[in-house]
């Protein structure tokens, strides 16, 4: 799956469906996906559904994600494991009570596939490489109320990473 250099960015709206345990539950998600050179990028941003405004209990919840997506990208950098940046933003979210509603692994490598390794999973030992590119998206999931995700693109470097994404990780409500 190439891309070409003039499907540098595609931006749409999704309404997704999540089904849990029989239920589903609708996240509206602003997706910046796009390619430049034949690699592949991705951005998510939880939005509340127009006309609603986030209640105290999901504000908390987004800013233990955002805490928790803050951890595992400052523990990205060349040599530190992928087990160890999901660890990262699991130990935030277990901190804040949200663990159990983190059902998927923290991020992937991204390049001319939309899932490539590294994983960044629990229990993953592939030790990060300077020139990964990787996303980091934690997440929760509360069954009946909705889901919240926030996606940038990361850089490993030596002793640092660099972030791709240059979208503020504010709670964006309309």
């Amino acid at each position: 799956m190439a891309c070409t250099v003039h499907e540098i960015l595609l931006q749409s709206v999704f309404l997704k469906d999540f089904p849990r345990g029989g239920v589903h539950f609708p996240a509206s998600y602003p997706c910046l996906n796009g390619c430049y050179r034949g690699l592949l990028r991705f951005l998510n941003r939880p939005v509340p559904l127009p006309h609603s405004r986030a209640g105290r209990r999901v504000r908390e919840w987004y800013r233990s994600v955002q805490e928790a997506q803050e951890a595992a990208v400052a523990a990205v950098q060349a040599g530190v494991t992928c087990g160890e940046v999901d660890a990262a933003a699991r130990d935030v979210l277990k901190k804040n009570g949200l663990e159990q509603y983190f059902v998927h692994s923290t991020g992937h490598g991204l390049g001319l596939e939309v899932h490539e390794e590294p994983r960044i999973a629990r229990g993953q030992t592939v030790r990060l490489e300077a020139g990964n590119v990787i996303t980091i998206e934690p997440g929760v999931y509360v069954e009946g109320v909705g889901g919240i995700r926030i996606e940038d693109d990361v850089v490993v470097e030596t002793g640092r990473n660099e972030v791709l994404t240059r979208v503020k990780r504010d709670l964006i409500e309309l």
